[in-house]
């Protein structure tokens, strides 16, 4: 079962929802809509990271502040890939 916030309660319909989101006859994928996803969030937020830490005093150590620059714009992202 995935972790997360879903309108529907059992995992069928969940997939079903993951799959009506992800799903793109212009780019079929042998992963699973939830795999993608998850790749999706997990590389784009390390880009993110990447991109928007800055190396404190003492150079050992690096600081991000993750709501601003990923949490809040992650999702944002995806929904806006969807759309175009």
């Amino acid at each position: 079962m995935f972790c997360s916030f879903y309108t529907v309660e059992n995992e069928t319909e969940q997939e079903a929802v993951v799959f009506a989101l992800v799903h793109s006859p212009e780019n079929p994928s042998k992963l699973s809509p939830a795999v993608q996803v998850g790749e999706y969030f997990y590389k784009t937020t390390r880009q993110l990271v990447e991109d928007y830490s800055f190396t404190l005093v003492g150079g050992k150590v690096r600081g991000l502040n993750v709501v601003r620059y990923v949490l809040k714009v992650v999702p944002v992202f995806w929904v806006a890939q969807l759309v175009c």
